[in-house]
């Protein structure tokens, strides 16, 4: 249901660009070249949406050009560290998400979502700053490796690790707008008793104790 989630909503001309992308950036290729489509930016965002481990790209620098009469473009890709670094973290990744498997899915969900929302801090400057976050708030590395983020990388955070369990889990965003919050956040869609629910680990962080109040959700939490 959520395996590739953002790759099944592309059309199959774009499904083969993602696919082409991604191989690419598996393999620490410094290019892609693929067939020109519209929208190349929500094929990008649906390659990093559906792969938490390619935290290694730098995501906000990657260039296009296109050459053939415009038929094929060329993504040029640039990372923020090393094959074996990356190589060492998502080892380190592992280690964690094993440490964390429960004796069934919904209590695997349940230890992922507790040592995130016990452990994480939200970056404290962003509360004061919208613009003050890092670079590694945003993925995997902040929230799992420097224990601070925002929504994104938390999110991120509890996908990867679902991931690694075998659990079916993919990121979300999008405008949320609440009582307590007005403004762009990320959560997850999980799939608990055959139906897509929604957890926010964001909003259940707390120091040591964590709360459940956004933990399995009804699907139309946040709407669609």
């Amino acid at each position: 249901m959520l395996r590739y989630y953002h790759y099944r909503k592309l059309s199959s001309k774009a499904q083969e660009a993602y696919t082409r992308i991604a191989s690419s950036i598996k393999g620490f290729k410094a290019a892609a070249v693929i067939d020109t489509v519209p929208n190349l930016q929500k094929v990008i965002d649906a390659v990093k949406n559906d792969n938490p481990h390619f935290f290694y790209v730098n995501w906000g620098n990657l260039l296009y050009t296109s050459r053939m009469q415009r038929e094929k473009t060329i993504v040029y890709f640039r990372y923020r560290m090393s094959r074996p670094d990356a190589k060492w973290h998502l080892a380190e990744i592992e280690k964690i998400a094993d440490r964390l498997k429960g004796r069934n899915a919904f209590i695997t969900m349940l230890n992922v979502h507790d040592c995130l929302a016990q452990t994480v801090t939200y970056n404290p400057e962003v509360k004061r700053n919208s613009s003050a976050s890092r670079v590694n708030d945003h993925n995997v590395i902040g929230p799992l490796f420097e224990k601070m983020a925002v929504c994104e990388g938390i999110a991120r955070a509890y996908q990867i690790l679902l991931k690694h369990l075998n659990v079916e889990c993919t990121y979300m965003c999008g405008f949320v707008d609440t009582s307590n919050v007005r403004g762009y956040h990320a959560w997850n869609w999980v799939v608990f008793n055959g139906k897509i629910c929604k957890v926010d680990v964001t909003w259940d962080l707390c120091d040591r104790e964590a709360k459940h109040s956004y933990f399995i959700t009804p699907s139309d939490y946040f709407g669609d």
